[in-house]
């Protein structure tokens, strides 16, 4: 996919070109391929008046600013139709959706920052589908303290949901539904996890489309939840297909996911620790 937005790029005009660009950095972050996502995606950050962060740490400078800002500011907005926002504000939004999201994973202070950054650029602009999407992020990232920040979070996500519910966007609608199922699972409420990840799921699979990254992170969240309560049976049954479908997308993200951490027990499980290792 990400090829295809590069080849097309090549032959669109200037903003066009910039989006594809996006498009295709954020299909090669989300599926792991980190170096080359960063490398197409700092052009796009630069036209739109972004950098990234040299490190983790200057990161972490940057972000606190930020996360203060959110406080401060709180989560009220005028609300406008995507066509009255100039697309270069949507842009830029969009350009911190894909950092947020695809280093989310594996470098959470550069991906925090980006998310600071893009809700508060949604807020701003008004634009309820971002600024749902938007939340239930923040949600997803504010749950990575566990139980301290539970009420935020809870907050973050009715907020979410409200929003998603009004403008009836599946998207919407099964992005809310799996980020309360990625908190349930870093809170450690286990049944809620694997039930909200799972109506994620089914929202994902039957009524939207260029999803692959979405359905992993809820699939993966769901094989987490499956191992803490105990159903090891159900995990060897969905592990090996999942893995399978990784391999073949070239999903490397996924690959990790569904072959290490709490995914492996399944070899072990059948006495097999040298194909789990």
């Amino acid at each position: 996919a990400a090829d295809a937005y590069l080849t097309a790029a090549a032959s669109a005009g200037p903003v066009d070109a910039l989006d594809l660009r996006r498009r295709a950095a954020d299909q090669l972050l989300r599926s792991g391929h980190i170096d080359r996502g960063l490398d197409v995606l700092r052009t796009v950050l630069g036209a739109v008046g972004l950098s990234m962060p040299g490190s983790p740490r200057t990161a972490l400078v940057a972000l606190l600013p930020r996360r203060a800002q959110v406080r401060l500011r709180g989560l009220s907005f005028t609300p406008r139709d995507e066509a009255s926002v100039p697309g270069d504000e949507l842009l830029r939004i969009d350009a911190c959706w894909s950092v947020a999201a695809g280093l989310g994973l594996v470098d959470n202070v550069r991906g925090s920052y980006f998310q600071a950054r893009g809700l508060l650029y949604a807020l701003a602009a008004g634009e309820r589908f971002r600024i749902a999407r938007a939340l239930a992020a923040e949600a997803a990232f504010s749950s990575s303290q566990g139980g301290p920040s539970a009420a935020r979070t809870a907050r973050l996500l009715a907020e979410a949901e409200r929003i998603a519910g009004e403008i009836d966007q599946p998207y919407a609608l099964a992005w809310t539904a799996g980020a309360g199922g990625m908190a349930a699972a870093l809170e450690g409420r286990w049944p809620a996890a694997l039930a909200r990840c799972t109506a994620g799921i089914e929202i994902f699979r039957d009524r939207c489309v260029g999803v692959s990254w979405e359905l992993a992170i809820l699939h993966w969240f769901s094989l987490w939840s499956l191992a803490y309560l105990g159903k090891l049976d159900e995990l060897a049954r969905r592990v090996p297909a999942r893995l399978a479908d990784a391999e073949a997308r070239g999903d490397l993200h996924a690959e990790i996911g569904h072959s290490t951490g709490l995914a492996n027990l399944i070899w072990l499980a059948v006495d097999d620790p040298d194909r789990a290792e």
